[in-house]
């Protein structure tokens, strides 16, 4: 049996012949004709009456019909009733408010909130309320400074707000880093192993973390991803003047007037960085250079310490190359070499 809400004033009727809660006369569901509701009292306050009426006994294409001052009837022959009792005031939504929105809190708008804006009170899910900006500031949101305002809708308005300078090198406000500033972070706070974070827009990103580590410290030679034979003079390993462990790469002596290298082609999937450790004991002309894809990235010549190189590689399949420069004959200085060690590439991975 399904209740339909009526008028507030509305009486009820009982039901399967039975007169409850001071109701009117008795209606029987099973009778056709007109329902009386002759004589019948109005249901208490805060009650009401219903009833489902219906041009057939099966129920199906019913409709339901209202006597006069709100009395519930079938009120026409033919017609089958079934009149529920004196139930508590409603407005067919369930929650017994009213409101007719089914949340409960009696304001109508059905979400729950029976907060009002524009009492000076911050309640429910207002973020203000007028002047009441419940001790926020722009600051407090993240801003550098400024003046926080409340819109008429109880939320906070940030127009006023300064916002930090991304760029200038310091975390300001909701900035999550400023390159090179990332505020103590690194991948292994995100949960990997290897690679770097980089700053865009003063947000950090970590597509450059990775828990793949491709890396070659040279102690048991040249590895097969390393290609010696396009040079004219195969690199060597040496063993004397290393930057870690017993062994590095190192280049084949050869006149003045050539070019050796070696080269390495990896995947990069999505981006990696190419770490290496490098050493040059040549004239100054004579040098190191490291390409990628054919195109010199750097340049390193003279006496130069074991020194770390770091620098981006974007995603997807490229060659490395390390080659000795000495195409300008030159005279010879110091050891006539240069060398690298301790390779290093978070997320490169070899291919098959």
């Amino acid at each position: 049996m399904t209740f339909r809400a009526m008028p507030p004033a509305a009486l009820l009727c009982g039901v399967f012949s039975l007169t409850l809660g001071g109701c009117g006369e008795s209606v029987d569901a099973t009778d056709t004709g007109t329902t009386e509701t002759g004589g019948a009292t109005e249901c208490v306050p805060g009650q009401q009456q219903g009833c489902d009426c219906y041009d057939d006994p099966s129920g199906d294409g019913g409709i339901m019909r209202t006597g006069e001052n709100g009395i519930m009837t079938c009120d026409e022959d033919g017609y089958w009733g079934e009149c529920m009792m004196c139930q508590p005031l409603g407005d067919g939504d369930g929650d017994g408010d009213g409101d007719g929105d089914g949340d409960g809190d009696g304001d109508g708008d059905g979400d729950g909130d029976d907060s009002v804006c524009g009492d000076g009170t911050v309640e429910g899910a207002e973020e203000c309320d007028g002047s009441n900006l419940n001790g926020a500031t722009c600051e407090s949101l993240g801003y550098v400074s400024g003046m926080l305002l409340c819109t008429p809708q109880c939320t906070y308005e940030t127009f006023l707000c300064v916002p930090p300078t991304c760029g200038d090198g310091i975390i300001e406000g909701f900035e999550e880093c400023d390159a090179p500033e990332f505020n103590g972070l690194t991948c292994d706070d995100y949960g990997y192993m290897f690679g770097n974070l980089a700053c865009i827009d003063c947000t950090i990103e970590s597509s450059g973390c990775t828990d793949t580590l491709y890396a070659v410290d040279f102690e048991v030679g040249y590895t097969p991803e390393f290609d010696l034979t396009a040079s004219p003079v195969w690199w060597t390993i040496d063993t004397i003047d290393v930057y870690e462990g017993l062994r590095c790469a190192k280049s084949a002596f050869t006149p003045s007037g050539t070019i050796t290298f070696v080269d390495l082609t990896l995947d990069f999937g999505g981006g990696a960085t190419l770490n290496f450790w490098y050493r040059t004991s040549s004239a100054t002309t004579h040098t190191l250079d490291l390409l990628i894809d054919g195109v010199v990235q750097e340049s390193w010549g003279g006496d130069t310490p074991w020194t770390q190189y770091s620098g981006a590689v974007s995603g997807g399949v490229h060659t490395i190359r390390w080659q000795y420069n000495k195409e300008d004959f030159a005279t010879v200085s110091g050891g006539d070499y240069v060398s690298f060690d301790a390779l290093s590439i978070p997320g490169a991975t070899i291919i098959p």
